[in-house]
């Protein structure tokens, strides 16, 4: 009769050089052919880092940490999503916005970027309703960018020109006073206003 005894170590994730790993314990009585035994029993136990039995509380603290590492990733990953930047040269993204630069969330959840994090949409509308630099409608549907409305984006106005040229554009009577013009991306600059309801003023006389 043949015995084994077969030992697997498995490497959990780690956290600031410490962790855990699980010890797998298989004990097969017989090998011998036609044998028809019991299935073999399995146990498992879990250690921390040096090398004892992890308590329920260690086991907990470290799945914690590791929903936190994933809800920072995740919030890092959705607000470069919406920055400024992104949405200059993302084609795609403002493609499919509506009128009022909504988007579904998801096709948020869709992304490449965001589907190797996650898959859990709850989480995702979590985030999303946690972050100042987003915007999410009543019914948990839609998030837009929370830019400040007193900026308004000129397009298609090379890198290569000159800032005086491009606040000149602004500076009829009727036109409220500019406080910043900077380039963005992709021929994109940024024009920003003192309040709303200046840049407001603007587009309608654009």
């Amino acid at each position: 009769m043949l015995k084994s005894v077969l030992f697997f170590f498995l490497k959990c994730s780690l956290h600031k050089g410490e962790g855990f790993y699980t010890e797998h314990v298989n004990i097969t009585e017989d090998h011998s052919p036609g044998f028809d035994g019991d299935s073999p029993d399995t146990e498992c136990v879990v250690f921390n880092s040096h090398g004892e039995p992890a308590t329920d509380l260690e086991v907990s603290k470290e799945q914690s940490m590791a929903e936190e590492n994933l809800r920072q990733a995740l919030k890092c990953r959705l607000e470069s999503c919406f920055s400024r930047e992104n949405l200059s040269k993302d084609l795609y993204l403002i493609s499919q916005m509506d009128s009022d630069q909504f988007v579904s969330i998801w096709t948020i959840a869709c992304m490449e970027d965001i589907k190797a994090l996650t898959s859990d949409m709850d989480l995702i509308l979590d985030v999303l309703k946690a972050s100042p630099m987003v915007q999410v409608d009543e019914a948990g549907k839609k998030v837009r960018p929370n830019h400040s409305r007193c900026v308004i984006i000129l397009r298609e106005i090379p890198e290569t020109t000159p800032v005086q040229e491009v606040e000149a554009l602004f500076q009829s009577e009727n036109c409220p006073k500019v406080l910043r013009a900077e380039f963005a991306h992709n021929s994109n600059w940024y024009i920003t206003f003192q309040s709303d309801l200046d840049a407001q003023q603007v587009c309608l006389n654009l």
